[in-house]
């Protein structure tokens, strides 16, 4: 018996690995629809600042901190003027937050830190060329980097500073090989990247450059295997990037866009990128994302197509983590539940295969380790609804009163 449960075991754990991605549906942002917000996260909270709440005409200076633990948002005191399209650059406690749309056309050019203990934000030294929006940014051993973008009476630039929080500083680096807007940028390790966007008037680049802080230069990297666009997403798990979302044109006519839902994995060690799961939402440009306890987390957005500014909020993992789910105490016993159809579309059917005789628990949880659902059931056949799971793989476990369990893993396709 020992040995057939450590080969369930095993395979078990080999087909969670195959199944490397989820996206999971959160509690949507309480302060409802927005867009080209600044996130960031500290002391594991994330945190989204201003943005559109309609595109748009709308835009405001609340800071909401979101807290997975208990999936619900709070709102802190307010950024000192309304923003859309700011950067942020974040050190431990201490985040920057940088220009951003102001309105009537006019781009800021402030900088102020926000102090997640004293929930309080001071001015520090501006930045030193003309207002600022949608720029790369990222941080490389405490120094942070910001460049290119949409500047004050100019469609884009190319020129890059470093920010040193500790000196209130600010240099002028390498300068972006291209002159864009709109791109994407994170850090990992020792190196910066930085790519895609466009020029301001819908020619989009396909450029995706590293930098070296020590060399202060920008390389090429491997061409980004997806459609060229603008306004897309990235954030980094576990070593690796993903950068997806964004809007695009249609072929030999820049003046038509359309939105993009599809998402990509960036190996920096191979230098290779590879499709993962879409966003399981409404495509979109210009949302926003912030990592926290080794998830990422997508608000909100705005679908052009579709004219309309969302507030939901949906987790990214990567099944790097399998403790949520294993061991499962008591033993494996697949053969006491069965579910179907499997793989699921919306309903999942679930027949135990014993007596029911007292009130039995059941809990849905991810290959990544997320609780997705849980409730009771009283009869030996019940079901519930996965309209709103990823699609992905999934394992349905049940304990009754004297603590027996039993297992079964599921896959949901939509």
């Amino acid at each position: 018996m020992k040995k057939i449960y450590l080969l369930s075991l095993f395979l078990f754990i080999m087909l969670a690995s195959q199944a490397q991605y989820s996206w999971v549906n959160k509690n949507p942002l309480t302060a409802g629809a927005r867009c080209a917000a600044t996130a960031f996260s500290s002391n594991n909270l994330g945190y989204l600042v201003g943005g559109f709440t309609q595109y748009p005409g709308v835009w405001v200076n609340e800071v909401w901190a979101y807290s997975p633990s208990t999936d619900s948002w709070t709102q802190k005191n307010s950024f000192p003027y309304a923003n859309a399209g700011a950067a942020s650059l974040s050190f431990g406690d201490s985040t920057f937050v940088i220009g951003g749309y102001i309105g009537s056309g006019n781009l800021s050019n402030s900088n102020h830190v926000y102090n997640t203990a004293s929930d309080s934000w001071t001015p520090k030294a501006s930045f030193p060329a003309t207002g600022i929006s949608g720029p790369f940014q990222f941080v490389i051993n405490g120094i942070g980097y910001l460049g290119a973008g949409e500047r004050q009476g100019a469609n884009t630039s190319t020129t890059v500073y470093s920010y040193n929080p500790t000196f209130d500083s600010w240099n002028q680096v390498a300068n972006y090989p291209e002159s864009v807007e709109g791109m994407v940028g994170f850090a990992i390790d020792s190196l910066g990247y930085a790519g895609l966007g466009g020029d301001g008037s819908n020619h989009l680049s396909s450029g995706f450059y590293k930098y070296s802080p020590t060399a202060n230069t920008w390389t090429a990297i491997a061409a980004f295997p997806g459609e060229l666009r603008n306004s897309a997403l990235a954030f980094v798990l576990n070593g690796k990037a993903y950068v997806g979302g964004g809007w695009t044109t249609i072929p030999n006519n820049i003046s038509v866009i359309y939105d993009l839902g599809d998402f990509y994995e960036y190996d920096p060690a191979s230098d290779t990128w590879a499709p993962v799961p879409g966003f399981p939402g409404r495509a979109r440009q210009d949302f926003s994302a912030f990592t926290v306890n080794g998830g990422a987390y997508v608000i909100g957005g705005y679908n052009d197509n579709l004219g309309g500014t969302v507030s939901t909020v949906n987790e990214f993992g990567t099944c790097s983590i399998l403790t949520g789910i294993l061991p499962i105490s008591g033993g494996n016993n697949k053969a006491g539940i069965e579910i179907y159809p499997n793989p699921s579309t919306n309903d999942v059917n679930v027949k135990i295969l014993t007596d029911v005789t007292s009130e039995m628990k059941y809990e849905v949880v991810s290959v990544d380790g997320k609780l997705i659902k849980k409730g009771t059931t009283r009869q030996s056949n019940f079901g519930f609804n996965a309209n709103n799971f990823a699609d992905g793989v999934y394992i349905l476990t049940i304990t009754d009163g004297n603590g027996t369990q039993g297992a079964e893993r599921f896959e949901v396709m939509h």
